[in-house]
C-alpha cells in the first residue's frame, strides 16, 4: 500500500498480484511493497490521481519483482514504485518522458527483459510522466533586512575539499561490456550502462574487487558472497572473471 499526499488530499493506492509469471517483473505469487506512508519530496505534485493510481499499477505488475523495495534491487534499483527516488535518480523528469531513462527502457522494449510491456501499459507510463505530476517552483521566504549599519568585514573563506574526479574510462571497458550483454542481457540493462553508471549503481567499488557487488555475485569469482549470477546459466569464463576483476583495479 502506499499513501501519495497531493494538494487535493490523501489517497491510498492498493494492489495485488496474482498467479504472474516467474521473472523479471513477474511473480508466482502475490507481493505487495510494504505499507509505507509516502510523502512527496517538496516541489514533486501529483496533477491526476487517476493516472498516477494507473501508472503505479502497471509497475507494481511488471517491475517490482526484480526492482521494489523488497526485491534485490537488480541494477541497484528497488524503488520503482517510489516516486521521490525516481525523481531523484534522474530516471523520471516530471513532463519529459523523452528525458526520463524509467521510460526510454520501456519503450525500447529492454525492460522487462524478455517481456516488454504492452503499448496500453506503456502509454499510460508516458501520460503519467508527461501529464500525471509536474515540478512545482518553490519560492523562498524574503528575508527581512537588518537595521542599517556599518558592514562588517567579510570573515575569512576556508576552501572546502576538492571534489572527487570522476575516473576516466578504462581501455578494457569495452570487453566487460561486450561480456555483460553476452551473458546478462535477458535479464538486466547492463548492456547499455556506462562505467559511471556501474559505479554510481554500487555495483563495482574502483580499485576493490573484495567490496564490488558484482563479483560477489559472479559464481566461480572467487570473492566471498551469494555467487548466484547467471542465474540458471552457466558461469563466466574465468578469463572472462578475470578480466572484469583487472577491470576493476585499473580503475
Amino acid at each position: 500500500m502506499r499513501l501519495f499526499t497531493t494538494e487535493h488530499g490523501s489517497w491510498v493506492v492498493s494492489f495485488f498480484l496474482l498467479s504472474l509469471n516467474l521473472g523479471c517483473g513477474y511473480l508466482t505469487t502475490s507481493r505487495l511493497e510494504p505499507a509505507n506512508s509516502l510523502a512527496l519530496t517538496e516541489g514533486i505534485v501529483i496533477t491526476n490521481s487517476a493516472l498516477n493510481s494507473a501508472a503505479l499499477a502497471v509497475l507494481q505488475k511488471r517491475c517490482v519483482a526484480c526492482h521494489g523495495s523488497q526485491s534485490s534491487g537488480q541494477g541497484g534499483m528497488n524503488y520503482v514504485t517510489d516516486l521521490n527516488q525516481l525523481v531523484a535518480q534522474g530516471m523520471i523528469v516530471p513532463q519529459n518522458s523523452g528525458s526520463s531513462k524509467l521510460f526510454m527502457r520501456i519503450a525500447s522494449g529492454s525492460m522487462p527483459p524478455g517481456a516488454p510491456m504492452p503499448a496500453s501499459e506503456t502509454q499510460t507510463i508516458k501520460d503519467w510522466i508527461d501529464t500525471g505530476m509536474a515540478m512545482q517552483a518553490v519560492v523562498p521566504s524574503p528575508v527581512t533586512s537588518a537595521s542599517a549599519g556599518p558592514t562588517p568585514n567579510p570573515a575569512p573563506s576556508t576552501p572546502g575539499p576538492s571534489p572527487t574526479p570522476t575516473p576516466s574510462t578504462s581501455s578494457l571497458f569495452p570487453s566487460v561490456q561486450k561480456i555483460m550483454q553476452n551473458n546478462c542481457a535477458s535479464c538486466h540493462d547492463y548492456g547499455n550502462y556506462n562505467q559511471n553508471d556501474w559505479i554510481n549503481s554500487g555495483l563495482i567499488v574502483p580499485g576493490n574487487i573484495t567490496n564490488s557487488r558484482l563479483l560477489q555475485k559472479l559464481k566461480n569469482s572467487g570473492i566471498a558472497g551469494p555467487q548466484n549470477m547467471p542465474e540458471g546459466a552457466s558461469p563466466l569464463s574465468g578469463g572472462d572473471i578475470s578480466t572484469i576483476k583487472t577491470w576493476i583495479q585499473s580503475i
